[in-house]
């Protein structure tokens, strides 16, 4: 890299960003380099080079910085958030846990989008009564049919079919045209017994998005109601969209 000049913390800031932003990462880190051995605590560098680390796949240099911003900066929750979503990137879901939960008990979390993303962390744990409190938090600062479905999806982990159906609905208010929600609402009637019910919704997820997933999911419907010539016919329009997916005979719940 040519040398570069740097006469203040906002000229390297501006210069590295232009450098990111033309994809010469490893330019622009070398400036954050020389702006943090002029300033120690320049915040912004650490926490720019440790997004830059995340976009190359180099996690535990990632981490690093950020854990040096920390030492600077302590209770910040950003870097802290960014964190733990490094961990799920890794699949470390116990260090995920972990560092959330630090995001979460410091009084200034008020982002849904955080509570969501531990409760995920905590479904993936099997923490699931603790995963719904935090959906639920979630849902109270600012609703969403994202956060709607995983809720509900959550209750089916735990069996509670009423409690999921009625999440689904709650979703669908918000977005009628969300075919993930019909999907997974079929699929909870399913469960439930009401196949009339669960065949509609499916029919509507095909609607909005005729895809090899949801003509699968209705063979499935159909297979365990025993109509097989139904099953067969949907299965052979998701074999068509995908040859990859298991055989009639396979395919299950």
């Amino acid at each position: 890299m040519q040398e570069v000049k740097i006469y203040s913390i906002k000229d390297g800031l501006i210069k590295a960003d232009m450098l990111k932003q033309q994809g010469q990462f490893d330019a622009a880190l070398e400036v954050y380099d020389l702006l943090i051995e002029k300033h120690e605590d320049c915040i912004p560098a650490y926490n720019n080079k440790a997004l830059i680390y995340e976009r190359i796949g180099e996690y535990e240099k990632a981490l690093e910085c950020y854990g040096k911003l920390l030492e600077y900066r302590p209770n910040v929750l950003i870097p802290l958030n960014n964190m733990a979503h490094l961990y799920m990137k890794m699949e470390d879901n116990e260090k995920a846990e972990e560092t959330f939960r630090k995001v979460v008990e410091n009084p200034e979390c008020n982002e849904a989008y955080i509570y969501a993303n531990f409760a995920n962390v905590l479904m993936k744990n099997g923490k699931y009564g603790e995963s719904i409190e935090n959906l639920k938090k979630a849902l109270e600062i600012e609703p969403s049919p994202a956060v709607y479905n995983n809720l509900a999806y959550t209750y089916e982990l735990v069996d509670d079919y009423d409690s999921a159906l009625e999440n689904y609905n709650k979703g669908l208010e918000m977005d009628s045209n969300d075919a993930r929600l019909y999907n997974n609402k079929s699929w909870v009637l399913k469960r439930m017994g009401r196949f009339d019910e669960s065949i509609e919704c499916q029919e509507k997820a095909i609607e909005l998005d005729p895809s090899s997933h949801h003509y699968k999911n209705m063979a499935i419907i159909y297979k365990e109601m025993g109509d097989l010539d139904k099953a067969r016919e949907f299965y052979n329009k998701a074999f068509e969209l995908d040859d990859s997916i298991e055989s009639f005979e396979e395919i299950r719940n």
